[in-house]
C-alpha cells in the first residue's frame, strides 16, 4: 500500500537478500496468519484484535465442545499435572483408568498481581518449553499485538481466556484448560486425548 492506502506494484527496489537466519526468521512471522488478520495491515487495532479473539473463541468452543462429549472426565474428574512428561491426568479415582493429554502451558494469570506472565517469558519453565510457544511473541510483535509481545502484563483472567483461546486458534490445540495452582491460574492447550490405566 502507499501512503494513501492505495496498492502498488512492487519494484526492484523492494527486494533485499536475507542471511538464512533472517529467512528463518522472516518465515516464522508469516507462515501462520489467521484468517481475520490475512487481508489487514501489520499493525492491528483495537476492533481487528476482538473479531479475532471473537473468532477464534468460536472455533475453540467447537473443539472444546467435541473434547468434553468424547471425554467427560474432562470436565468433571480431578487432574493431575506432570511437569516432567507434560501431560494432564483427569480421573474420578486415582486408582480407576483415567483421561490423559499432553499439555503445552500458555501462561498464567496471577490473582495477586493480577497480572499476566506467558510461559515463553517465565524462567521457571525449561528452554524448550518456553520454544514451543516463543512464536506467539513473534505473532504480536509482527502484528503489533501487545498483549502477545509482552511478556507480563496488566490483565483480569477474562484476558487469560481470550489469549489462550487465540493460541489454540493458531496452534489448532484441541482443547484449553485453567488448573488452579496456588494463586496462579496457569492455561494450557491440550491435545493427544488418550485413555490411562493405571498401574
Amino acid at each position: 500500500m502507499d501512503a494513501d492506502g492505495q496498492p502498488r506494484e512492487f519494484t526492484a527496489d523492494d527486494l533485499s537478500l536475507l542471511c538464512t537466519g533472517c529467512y528463518e526468521v522472516t518465515r516464522a512471522r508469516n507462515t501462520t496468519i489467521p484468517a481475520p488478520l490475512r487481508s489487514m495491515q501489520l499493525e492491528v487495532s483495537e476492533a481487528e484484535f476482538g473479531e479475532l479473539a471473537r473468532q477464534a473463541c468460536d472455533r475453540c468452543q467447537v473443539r472444546q465442545d467435541a473434547v468434553m462429549r468424547a471425554w467427560p472426565l474432562v470436565e468433571s474428574g480431578a487432574w493431575f499435572y506432570d511437569g516432567l512428561t507434560r501431560t494432564i491426568r483427569f480421573f474420578e479415582d486415582p486408582a480407576a483408568p483415567g483421561v490423559v493429554a499432553d499439555v503445552t502451558v500458555v501462561g498464567s494469570f496471577s490473582q495477586r498481581s493480577h497480572t499476566w506472565l506467558w510461559s515463553w517469558a517465565n524462567s521457571e519453565y525449561s528452554a524448550s518449553e518456553r520454544a514451543k510457544v516463543e512464536p506467539l511473541r513473534t505473532f504480536g510483535e509482527v502484528r503489533g499485538i501487545e498483549r502477545f509481545h509482552r511478556g507480563q502484563w496488566p490483565a483480569e483472567e477474562i484476558d487469560g481466556w481470550e489469549v489462550t483461546q487465540i493460541a489454540a486458534d493458531l496452534y489448532g490445540a484441541d482443547a484449553i484448560y485453567r488448573a488452579p495452582m496456588d494463586h496462579l491460574f496457569v492455561f494450557m492447550l491440550l491435545n493427544r486425548f488418550r485413555s490411562y490405566h493405571a498401574s
